[in-house]
């Protein structure tokens, strides 16, 4: 049987497991975002040069 002491003790090693998960997920997602929007950014440029020659400016 485990002791009350113990079950907490793994309760909280488990949860600092999961958090070190959480936050290594949370870096890798923030630090994609700009590189995924750094390689779309040339697109995003000749769309707008697109409306202004139809608007004629």
């Amino acid at each position: 049987m485990t002791s009350k002491n113990l079950f907490f003790k793994l309760m909280l090693e488990n949860m600092k497991r999961r958090i070190w998960t959480l936050a290594l997920g949370f870096l890798v997602f923030f630090f994609t975002l700009p590189v995924a929007e750094a390689s779309c950014s040339p697109t995003r440029d000749i769309i707008p040069m697109r409306i202004m020659r139809t608007i004629g400016v």
